[in-house]
C-alpha cells in the first residue's frame, strides 16, 4: 500500500509554477470555447443561434454527470504509480485534442441539422475530455497546501499563468489568424483562419498538460484521506451523486456553489454575447477587438493580485461579495452609457479606449471573484472532512467545474435562442444591414438585462460561514483526531 503524505503549509514557487502550466491548457480549451466557438458556427458556418446554443447546453447534461463521477473516481482511486488524480490526466491528452480539433473542422457541405449533430457530438466528447484534465487538476491544487493564505497563493499562480496564456492567444488569433484581408474586412468572418488558430490551440494543450503532469508527479500522494480505495465505474455514479448530496448538506458549500452557478452563467451569456456586441454593436475593427480583449485580460490579471494582497486583511466572503457587488455596476456602463446617449459615436477613435476602460475595471472585480471563489472552495473542503472524516477534493471540484461549465452551456443556448428571437441574422457582414433596435437588444441581452443573477448570487454567497478563525479551529480538530489515530496505531 502506498504511503500517503499529508499537504504541506508552503508550496515552493518552482512547484507552484509547474502546477499552474496546466492552467495553460484549461485557458486554450476555454478560449475556443468562449470566444470563438458560438460566433463561428453561427456567425461564419451560418448555423441558427437556437441550434448552435442547444448542442452546448446537451453538452452540459453529460457533464452533470461527468464532472461529478469523475471528482469521485479521483477521490477514491488508488494507483500504485500515478497516484489518484494523475492517471485521469493523463487520459484526457487525446481525446481532448482530437475533439476540440474536429468541432472547428466541420465537413464542407452539411446541411444545419448534420452541422448541429457535429457540434454536439464533439462538444460532448470534448467537453467529457475536459472534465478528466480539470475536475482532478484544480484538485490536486486544493490538496498541495492546508494553510489558508497559501491556498489563495497557489490560485494566484494558477489564474497569473492562464490569463498570460490567454493573452498570448487572443493576441496570435486577432493579430495573425483572423486579421483583416482584402476579402475580409473583420477577419473574424474569415473561415480560413480558424484551421491555423485550432492546430496552435491543440497544440498549447498537449504540451502544457503532459509539462503540468510531469512537474507534479512529487504531489501525487498527497492526501489525508485514510479511506482511498479502487472505484468499480459500475458504482461509481451512484458513489458520486451520494458524496454530492452529502456535500450539498455542508452549508458554505451549497451557498458557494450556488452563487457560482448564478454567476457564470450571467458570464456565459455575456461570453455569447461578446463578439456579437463588439463587431456589430460597436463596430470595432479586428485590431479595435484584441484591444478589447486585452482590456477584459489585463483587467483580471490586475485584479488576480489584488486579491492576493487584500485577502490577508480580511475575510474571504467579506472581499468576494465587495466585489461581485461593485462588477453589477460597473459592468452595466458601456451598454447604458451608449443607449443614453454619452459615449462617442461609432468609429469615433476614443470610443475604444471608453470601453475597454469599463470593461477592464469591471475584469478586475471578477479577476478577484475567481481567486477568492477557489480559495474558498479549498477551505470547504477541509469543513467536509472535520464533519465527515473523508476528503473530497475531487466532487468539490467537480461540482465547481459544472458550474463554470454550466456558463457556456445555459448561457450560450440563452444566448442562442436570444439571436433567433430578436431576428438577428446568420452569416451578418455588416452592422448597416441590421435594424438599430436589432443591435440594442444584442447589447442589453449581452450584460445588462441579465444583471439580477448578480444579485442572486450575492444573496447565496452571503450564507457563506467559514472564517479565518473557524478553519483555524477545524484545523485543530482534524489535528487532534490525526494525533488521537496515530496513538491508537501505537
Amino acid at each position: 500500500m502506498t504511503d500517503l503524505a499529508a499537504p504541506k503549509k508552503t508550496v515552493s514557487v518552482k512547484d507552484k509554477l509547474g502546477y499552474a502550466t496546466g492552467q495553460i491548457a484549461e485557458s486554450a480549451n476555454f478560449v475556443a470555447f468562449d470566444t470563438f466557438l458560438f460566433f463561428y458556427y453561427n456567425q461564419v458556418l451560418g448555423l441558427p443561434g437556437t441550434l448552435a446554443g442547444l448542442a452546448v447546453a446537451i453538452a452540459l447534461v453529460f457533464d452533470a454527470v461527468t464532472d461529478p463521477l469523475v471528482g469521485s473516481l479521483s477521490d477514491g482511486w488508488r494507483g500504485k504509480r500515478f497516484g489518484r488524480r494523475h492517471p485521469f490526466m493523463m487520459a484526457s491528452i487525446i481525446p481532448l485534442t482530437l475533439s476540440i480539433y474536429a468541432i472547428f473542422q466541420p465537413p464542407a457541405g452539411l446541411a444545419d441539422m448534420q452541422l448541429f449533430l457535429w457540434m454536439l457530438v464533439f462538444t460532448i466528447l470534448a467537453r467529457g475530455a475536459m472534465t478528466l484534465l480539470g475536475v482532478p487538476y484544480i484538485s490536486l491544487g486544493a490538496e498541495m497546501s492546508s494553510d489558508y493564505h497559501e491556498r489563495t497563493s497557489i490560485v494566484v499562480w494558477r489564474q497569473m499563468v492562464g490569463y498570460v496564456a490567454s493573452i498570448i492567444i487572443l493576441g496570435l488569433a486577432f493579430g495573425v489568424f483572423f486579421a483583416e484581408t482584402p476579402d475580409y474586412a473583420n477577419g473574424m468572418l474569415n473561415p480560413d483562419g480558424y484551421r491555423s488558430y485550432i492546430i496552435m490551440t491543440v497544440i498549447m494543450i498537449a504540451v502544457s498538460a503532459m509539462v503540468m503532469i510531469w512537474r507534479t508527479t512529487k504531489f501525487r500522494d498527497i492526501s489525508r484521506n485514510a479511506n482511498l480505495t479502487d472505484s468499480h465505474p459500475i458504482r461509481a455514479l451512484r458513489k458520486a451523486f451520494r458524496e454530492l448530496k452529502q456535500a450539498l448538506s455542508v452549508r458554505s458549500f451549497s451557498a458557494l456553489f450556488s452563487g457560482l452557478l448564478a454567476i457564470f452563467i450571467l458570464s456565459g451569456i455575456q461570453k455569447a454575447f461578446t463578439n456579437h456586441v463588439g463587431v456589430f454593436f460597436w463596430e470595432f475593427t479586428t485590431d479595435q477587438l484584441f484591444i478589447y480583449a486585452m482590456s477584459l485580460m489585463f483587467g483580471i490579471m490586475i485584479g488576480i493580485p489584488t486579491a492576493a494582497s487584500l485577502a490577508p486583511h480580511m475575510e474571504k466572503k467579506t472581499l468576494f461579495l465587495g466585489a461581485l457587488a461593485a462588477s453589477i455596476l460597473v459592468g452595466a456602463v458601456p451598454v447604458l452609457s451608449r443607449l443614453y446617449g454619452v459615449f462617442p459615436e461609432n468609429g469615433d477613435p476614443m470610443l475604444i479606449w471608453h470601453v475597454s476602460g469599463w470593461t477592464a475595471m469591471w475584469a478586475l472585480l471578477v479577476g478577484i471573484t475567481l481567486v477568492i471563489g477557489d480559495s474558498m472552495m479549498a477551505d470547504i473542503t477541509d469543513d467536509y472532512e472535520a464533519r465527515y472524516g473523508d476528503r473530497q477534493e475531487g466532487i468539490f471540484f467537480g461540482a465547481r467545474s459544472f458550474s463554470a461549465k454550466a456558463a457556456t452551456g445555459v448561457g450560450t443556448l440563452l444566448g442562442g435562442v436570444g439571436l433567433d428571437l430578436i431576428g438577428f441574422p446568420e452569416n451578418a457582414s455588416q452592422a448597416g444591414d441590421i435594424p438599430q433596435e436589432t443591435l440594442n437588444w444584442v447589447a442589453l441581452l449581452g450584460g445588462p438585462i441579465w444583471a439580477p443573477l448578480s444579485i442572486l448570487a450575492l444573496l447565496f454567497v452571503m450564507r457563506y460561514d467559514i472564517t479565518k478563525e473557524r478553519l483555524k479551529n477545524i484545523h485543530l480538530a482534524l489535528m487532534a483526531r490525526g494525533d488521537k489515530k496515530d496513538g491508537a496505531a501505537g
